[in-house]
């Protein structure tokens, strides 16, 4: 489900929160993340963690989504540059499930009354376009990188259209149905 026009007003509206308030949200995110989830330690750099670099990162991010919230194309090499680090780092979909519920409580916990039941609404419309946004260009990131890399074989190259066809996305990469003989 998209956001509304109303709820892409929230999320503009929150940019100056974000800016004054972002990373005590983030490094709160990572504080209930990682205590009540210390299975995820592992994903996420120790160092970068302990000096906030993380946390920043993430702020960042958050930043940047909702103040271009209404021209998401200006984000493109930000997200492709996630989803080559979540990919390093084997995220799977199921954390974007937790990371989603983290975050919004991590908003709500420092953010109080301020955080009304349609700004967190519209948050949480928000974090699942991105997820969402984040999730399909991993998956095409993958696939274009199966297809391209030039050890693969056409075993490989006709998986990787399978997975083209699976994830719906084949119309996405023409490039990959010219030529390829499969």
């Amino acid at each position: 489900m998209s956001l509304t026009p109303d709820q892409v007003k929230l999320i503009k509206a929150t940019v100056p929160v974000l800016k004054d308030h972002g990373t005590i949200i983030t490094a709160h995110f990572y504080e209930l993340l990682l205590k009540e989830n210390p299975s995820l330690n592992g994903i996420f750099n120790q160092t970068n963690q302990k000096t906030g670099h993380q946390a920043g990162a993430l702020a960042g991010s958050l930043y940047a989504y909702a103040s271009h919230i209404d021209d998401l194309g200006v984000l493109s090499p930000a997200v492709e540059k996630i989803c080559h680090k979540h990919a390093s780092m084997y995220v799977r979909p199921e954390h974007y499930d937790v990371v989603g519920t983290y975050l919004l409580r991590a908003m709500g916990d420092v953010l109080g009354e301020a955080l009304t039941p349609e700004i967190l609404e519209a948050w949480g419309q928000a974090y699942w376009q991105l997820a969402n946004i984040v999730s399909t260009t991993f998956n095409v990131t993958l696939v274009q990188t199966m297809y391209t890399d030039s050890s693969s074989d056409d075993q490989a190259r006709r998986l990787a259209l399978q997975i083209c066809w699976s994830l719906d996305i084949l119309a996405r990469l023409p490039h990959l149905q010219e030529g390829s003989g499969i």
